[in-house]
């Protein structure tokens, strides 16, 4: 008896059908093991809690140093310093994003029209400076 030779359809479904298959089981072991972690962090962190409860504890001693020294100001500076590297991080990226861009727009510009006259901006795609 000869064998069913399967068509490229036929093909391209069983692989479609595996796929789903396989996807499906992966997010079912990503949930697990998403809700999984949360719930091992909150099994142990109430468990320190109950085993603390009613307690003096060195976590006392530090809250007080924490409180007396007024570190809720230096969290303040360092997260206004994180936000200033974030924004300077963030800035070159967009200038290096506007300069990839006004160069393939420049190159597209030439091929259409070549006779045009250039729009003065800079290589940012900022005004330039003399028409400040």
């Amino acid at each position: 008896m000869a064998r069913h030779k399967l068509t490229e359809l036929e093909m391209d479904f069983k692989l479609a059908q595996t796929s789903l298959i396989w996807r499906n089981i992966v997010k079912i072991f990503a949930g697990i093991l998403r809700y999984g972690c949360i719930a091992f962090c909150a099994y142990h962190f109430f468990a320190a809690v109950r085993f603390f409860a009613g307690k003096e504890t060195d976590a006392n001693i530090l809250l007080d140093i924490i409180t007396s020294t007024r570190i809720d100001k230096w969290i303040g500076y360092v997260f206004g310093l994180l936000g200033l590297i974030y924004g300077a991080i963030r800035n070159g990226q967009l200038k290096r994003t506007r300069r990839a861009h006004s160069e393939h727009i420049r190159e597209l510009e030439k091929r259409i029209d070549p006779e045009r006259q250039k729009s003065r901006l800079n290589q940012y795609g900022e005004t330039h400076d003399d028409d400040k």
